[in-house]
């Protein structure tokens, strides 16, 4: 009858209901938890952004002290390097006086260096003040090691160093030689452009060119082709025994 046909419609409407009920709050409940789960993933990525960008921060902050630091050693080692000079500007290199044997009667390496001295024609206790000598290196049997003369000014250094060219003609001193005294980096590196100026001679296309160094430039033809690669104090302090060629 009509009445039981609208009991069944209404307790089926009543179970759709339900379900529709339950269906709704089941995608409620998952709609909500996934977007509880971007909303937690957009603060990891915003804390991480915000990381990302503290950390540059730090970066630069750390590349400007950086810098400022290779500046402040930049700034000490080169006027370390100028100290080192003026230094060396004092001192000569001598070779050639033997070690454990006598030389011009003498024992002693300042006594030796002293009759060196004044084998070309400097008296030392008159010309010269005070200095100092001391053998370069580890000993050994089968060499003689040179020695370093440390004067206390420049002027003793550069009286001697115009000697050398009259140690020549000195048989007591045909072995010795003397050279200033410069850093081994320095001394490296004006070997290095004097073995590229050799080489620069001795290439073909060179044949008639004038090649020489000059202020620290290997020039040929007047155009540099290379130079010295340090910084400008050494150029002050070449030794003595390269000189320039045409």
């Amino acid at each position: 009858d009509t009445a039981g046909y609208m009991q069944i419609m209404i307790h089926e409407l009543t179970e759709m209901r339900k379900g529709n009920d339950l269906f709704r709050n089941e995608m409620m409940e998952k709609m909500m938890n996934e977007l509880k789960a971007v909303r937690e993933v957009n603060e990891k990525m915003a804390k991480a952004l915000n990381r990302m960008e503290t950390m540059e921060e730090e970066i630069q902050t750390l590349k400007a002290r950086v810098n400022q630091q290779d500046q402040i050693i930049e700034q000490q080692q080169q006027y370390l390097e100028v100290i080192d000079g003026r230094e060396r500007a004092k001192n000569l290199i001598v070779f050639g006086i033997p070690e454990n044997a006598d030389f011009l009667g003498k024992s002693d390496d300042k006594d030796k260096v002293k009759a060196m001295v004044s084998s070309l024609g400097i008296d030392p206790e008159l010309n010269l003040q005070s200095f100092h000598v001391t053998r370069l290196g580890k000993e050994r049997a089968d060499r003689c090691r040179a020695i370093k003369v440390c004067f206390g000014n420049i002027a003793d250094r550069t009286l001697i160093l115009n000697k050398k060219t009259a140690m020549q003609g000195i048989s007591a001193l045909t072995s010795v030689s003397i050279k200033k005294d410069i850093h081994p980096l320095a001394r490296k590196e004006w070997q290095r452009l004097y073995t590229a100026m050799q080489a620069a001679k001795n290439h073909p296309d060179n044949v008639g060119k004038k090649i020489e160094i000059r202020s620290g430039e290997l020039l040929v033809n007047q155009m540099k082709v290379d130079q010295f690669k340090k910084p400008g104090w050494a150029y002050n302090f070449r030794p003595s025994s390269m000189q320039s060629h045409d």
